[in-house]
């Protein structure tokens, strides 16, 4: 079979045998993607500098019916402004291991290009608080390209985001209520409370991600609330635990 040749992150590396290791990528054509890096183990290899986490790459690989093994690499980007600062090294694990454990081995571009722009964001950040903000539309964008998008009820009350009137979201069905419907689980455990400002940041990161020129004003503390919300859905509905949550404070 004929080489490949496609842009790529890495995501991570584990010992392959005595010599090599095994690298997953997340890639623009394949999804999903994990190769053989022969002698990656050896400081003598030429690529050594270059497949590691976070880089973003022109990837050349073989992919037959085992697998695939790395041609070449060419860096495009390395994030050194993610790497050298300790927090945004741990939320930048966050995205990847969110890309390991979500990614599947079919193209998606857009995935992808979410990925890359949520690493460049992240490089940019400058206070504290931008790394909550950063996580709601993170995680909101993501899941809606999974398949996931977070919704409003169908009623008339709930599609007219006018007015003083507070919504409920149910993390079982994803969506969101206004306070005029009376859906029977409203007060179940799966209940959220959210007001207008709140959906309207979480609809905005759905339609537009990373690439929205405003977002509607909330308060600061507001962002506590929407990554608990989003991780509770994550954990409903995805069933995945973050390794790398532990290292992030997203709630105080």
């Amino acid at each position: 079979m004929a080489e490949k040749v496609t842009e790529a992150v890495v995501l991570k590396r584990s010992d392959l045998g005595e010599k090599d290791q095994l690298v997953t990528f997340y890639t623009k054509d394949a999804g999903l993607l994990r190769l053989a890096f022969s002698g990656g183990k050896s400081f003598k290899s030429s690529y050594l500098g270059l497949v590691q986490s976070f880089n973003w790459l022109n990837l050349t690989y073989f992919q037959g019916e085992g697998l695939g093994k790395i041609i070449d690499v060419e860096s495009k980007y390395n994030f050194p402004g993610v790497k050298n600062d300790y927090n945004k090294l741990s939320y930048g694990n966050y995205i990847l291991e969110f890309y390991y454990l979500t990614g599947t081995a079919e193209k998606n571009p857009l995935y992808f290009n979410h990925l890359i722009l949520s690493l460049i964001k992240l490089e940019g950040i400058e206070r504290d608080i931008q790394f909550k903000k950063l996580m709601v539309i993170f995680n909101t964008a993501a899941l809606s390209l999974l398949g996931y998008p977070l919704q409003l009820a169908d009623c008339d009350n709930c599609q007219a985001l006018s007015g003083n009137k507070d919504y409920y979201f149910l993390i079982d069905e994803g969506r969101f209520f206004c306070n005029k419907c009376n859906p029977a689980s409203l007060n179940s455990e799966h209940s959220v409370s959210l007001n207008k400002n709140q959906v309207k940041f979480l609809l905005r990161s759905k339609a537009k991600g990373f690439g929205a020129d405003k977002f509607p004003a909330i308060a600061d503390n507001s962002f506590n609330k929407l990554n608990k919300l989003l991780l509770d859905f994550i954990k409903y509905h995805l069933d995945l635990d973050f390794k790398a949550l532990s290292m992030l404070d997203l709630y105080r």
